[in-house]
């Protein structure tokens, strides 16, 4: 009995002394850490004025779901490069040209849509050529005068098109008629040029990136190719085209590349 009640009595002086300590303070480190982890926190999350960046979401046109169809309006600015025979007539053979272009897209194919296209496009490469003539007076004198590519097409076709993440996958053919016409000026004589011309057929083929800058409208980036098949002939020598009896073994309206870019608008 009296070793239990001495007992009793040491655990009684311990409790008493045990809430009587005072719990320890914490050190100006560990307080200092935990006043950091929420600035640094925050700061992850926060842009410079302290304000929560969020992440822009796509344009609502490229989150439109595959069955809802799509129409788009472009006007493309084109850098034509004839290749082939128009090559040989016109040189360097590097043109400018326009399109306007019109797609529609309402066949879902999972998260792709299939349409059709239609293209209404000029293009023209102009020649600088120097020529050396005499004057009535048969004095040598030189002048300048430009040959010149034209071709209008008119084509349409089936088209592709894929949403990515932020944009558009436009792929496309088209068939359709070309209207070629070349101007050349003849050799030695400035007063004079020779013409070929003619329609032919058409088989076309692009590619390009549809870029949403807003929410219906943006860029086309991207780039075209196309074969003509006509049966218009010429000679590469301006001055044997200007001979009727002379070989025409050149076919002046032939293929071209077209890297373009434009102004785009889905609805």
């Amino acid at each position: 009995m009296r070793n239990a009640g001495g007992a009793a009595a040491r655990a009684r002086r311990s409790l008493l002394t045990s809430a009587a300590v005072p719990a320890r303070a914490p050190t100006a480190a560990a307080a200092g850490a935990r006043r950091v982890v929420p600035c640094v926190a925050a700061l992850a999350v926060a842009g410079p004025a302290g304000t929560v960046r969020a992440r822009r979401p796509p344009p609502q046109i490229l989150r439109r779901p595959s069955h809802r169809p799509v129409y788009s309006v472009a006007v493309e600015l084109r850098v034509p490069v004839v290749a082939g025979g128009a090559a040989a007539v016109v040189s360097p053979p590097v043109g400018f040209g326009a399109a306007f272009v019109f797609r529609y897209h309402g066949v879902p194919l999972g998260p792709a849509r299939l349409g059709g296209v239609l293209v209404l496009g000029h293009d023209r490469v102009l020649d600088r050529v120097r020529l050396a003539y005499f004057d009535e007076d048969g004095t040598a004198r030189t002048a300048i005068r430009w040959a010149a590519l034209d071709q209008t097409t008119f084509a349409t076709g089936p088209s592709f098109q894929i949403p990515l993440r932020r944009v558009f996958l436009e792929v496309g053919g088209a068939v359709g008629i070309v209207v070629g016409n070349l101007v050349r000026p003849v050799p030695g004589d400035p007063a004079r040029q020779t013409r070929a011309s003619g329609v032919g057929f058409v088989v076309r083929g692009d590619a390009g990136l549809g870029i949403p800058l807003f929410e219906h409208h943006g860029l086309l980036l991207g780039a075209s190719f196309s074969k003509v098949f006509s049966n218009v002939r010429t000679s590469a020598d301006p001055a044997a085209a200007a001979d009727p009896t002379a070989v025409r073994d050149t076919a002046p309206f032939d293929m071209t590349i077209a890297p373009f870019v434009g102004y785009q608008g889905w609805f």
